[in-house]
């Protein structure tokens, strides 16, 4: 090649990315289904159980109870609202197949909690966390002052038998519960 002569490859090499630069901006993107990271984890106003007000939708001033928390997406599943139709296949022995109803998550800018003492409905940037004398935390609407009770909180779901068997205590375990001589002579035996 010649001195000074225009070099393809050079220039080539000069405004390349570097390896794997598209792969760690795919990951700093923000996805549809996922809210971007926050570096502190805000504490949630709306909690499963709480009545809620829609303020948006086809579903807008429909008064709910949430379902279920997905903070992972910065929603909730709200009792009745924002249904869509489920296509499920059938799976044996128990299942069957059909279109079922489910409620789809909707996003928490979309919701309001419901105010006890007026019903109506209150903004989260409305709501407060305040400090009772005795220490409890509770939440407080700024428009009304009222407290906004938490929830009861759900019941413990059922996971089947306790199968760990460091589970019986010492002295149920030392008890002796069979008498083989007293099982034989019930089952007409005789014992000598």
């Amino acid at each position: 090649a010649k001195e000074g002569a225009f070099n393809m490859h050079a220039t080539r090499a000069l405004f390349a990315k570097p390896p794997g630069l598209h792969n760690l901006m795919r990951d700093v993107r923000h996805k549809g289904k996922f809210a971007p990271e926050r570096s502190i984890p805000l504490p949630w106003k709306i909690v499963r159980g709480d009545l809620v007000q829609v303020m948006v939708g086809k579903d807008k001033g429909k008064q709910a109870t949430v379902v279920k928390t997905l903070r992972e997406r910065d929603s909730f599943l709200v009792e009745g609202v924002k249904m869509v139709k489920k296509h499920m296949k059938p799976m044996p022995p128990n299942i069957k197949g059909g279109i079922f109803s489910a409620p789809s998550p909707i996003h928490y800018s979309n919701l309001a909690l419901v105010d006890p003492s007026t019903g109506l409905p209150v903004a989260t940037r409305h709501v407060r966390f305040r400090h009772l004398e005795d220490g409890t935390k509770v939440r407080i609407s700024l428009k009304s002052g009222a407290v906004i009770p938490q929830p009861a909180p759900a019941p413990p779901k059922y996971t089947g038998p306790d199968v760990n068997h460091k589970n019986t205590p010492p002295e149920a375990a030392q008890k002796i519960t069979f008498d083989l001589d007293e099982e034989l002579r019930r089952a007409g035996h005789a014992t000598e």
